[in-house]
């Protein structure tokens, strides 16, 4: 009896032994600062942010990329470590000036209204190139009733585009105001009409096929017009911001967001 009873534990201490052991506890590196804004960007980032900001420029991209997932969190909390980025627009010549753009553009999508002026005056009066620019990348990314009551208003039949700025010596064509207000549209509105993406559309952009294109700018004003309310609760809603000729001339001649070099 006393063998039998014996066994189980015998069999037991055995399997135990057998048994492959535990494997030794391997801490975890931190996340880099690439895999957070994978991950998506948060408050809990910070640290990581700031370790990367203030390191050599190997990191300069992922800066980059942060800076503009910050804009996208819509939280306000980044908004002072945004700020500093805006010096580096002193260092033309230097690679880190494209972090003070990215600022800038991140600072007005979280509301800032200074980067939002400037923004606005770049596209209202900067030359064709800083036009094209701060419409296809500036406006597109920091979207809202700013972007879309700015570009709607570039539909109305007699809109002119008046420079401050002028481009020098360059061979290169850009859209007009009105062709631009029609391509990009569609990219920052929630979803767009279905007349806006009429597949020859881009043709007659390019073309300037006024016969065309009136019919569709009569459209978006239509659209624009019956779907005002929801638009306006889009954010960032640039309210107090003044895009008139007056204003711009003193912001444009601040403004260091751009590259001046080829401007006359």
């Amino acid at each position: 009896m006393y063998a039998m009873n014996k066994s189980p534990i015998v069999a037991l201490m055995l399997l135990m032994a057998l048994a492959p052991s535990a494997p030794a506890h391997v801490p975890q590196a931190p996340l880099s600062l690439k895999a957070r804004v994978e991950r998506g960007l948060q408050r809990s980032d910070l640290q990581a942010f700031l370790d990367a900001s203030n390191s050599d420029r190997a990191q300069e991209y992922e800066v980059g990329s942060a800076i503009v997932a910050a804009g996208n969190t819509n939280d306000p909390f980044w908004i002072p470590y945004l700020k500093p980025f805006l010096n580096y627009a002193r260092n033309r010549n230097s690679e880190v000036s494209k972090l003070a753009s990215l600022a800038q553009m991140a600072l007005a999508k979280l509301g800032e209204r200074a980067q939002l002026q400037e923004i606005a005056c770049e596209a209202n009066f900067g030359s064709s190139s800083i036009q094209y620019d701060t419409v296809t990348r500036k406006l597109k990314y920091v979207q809202g009733w700013f972007s879309i009551d700015l570009l709607a208003a570039w539909l109305e039949e007699n809109h002119k585009f008046k420079g401050l700025l002028f481009d020098h010596g360059s061979d290169m064509v850009f859209m007009r105001p009105q062709g631009l207000a029609l391509k990009v549209l569609p990219e920052i509105v929630p979803n767009p009409p279905p007349f806006s993406s009429e597949p020859q559309l881009d043709f007659w952009i390019w073309r300037n096929d006024n016969e065309k294109l009136s019919p569709v700018r009569h459209a978006w004003h239509e659209w624009v017009y019956q779907n005002v309310d929801s638009l306006r609760e889009l954010t960032p809603h640039g309210e107090g911001i003044d895009a008139s000729e007056i204003a711009c001339k003193s912001v444009l001649a601040h403004d260091k967001h751009f590259d001046r070099s080829s401007l006359r």
